[in-house]
């Protein structure tokens, strides 16, 4: 299992080095607000994709924290 999570760790980091490269590419195409519109929108459909089939907490739990 330790080492699972190496290698995971190195392919994310991997990941994060060819996304910079592709945005990069990306945004001297169709302009950096827009890539970085782009990559937030996805990123948001991903985590919410994630959350809605892996999510067990309970969301209404967040205006019972205490400030």
């Amino acid at each position: 299992m330790r080492y699972l999570s190496y290698i995971l760790a190195l392919l994310a980091g991997a990941a994060l080095s060819l996304e910079g490269a592709i945005y990069g590419e990306l945004g001297k195409t169709i302009g950096q607000l827009e890539t970085s519109f782009y990559n937030f929108f996805m990123g948001s459909i991903i985590i919410g994709l994630l959350w809605l089939f892996f999510g067990k907490g309970k969301l209404s739990y967040t205006v019972e924290a205490p400030k």
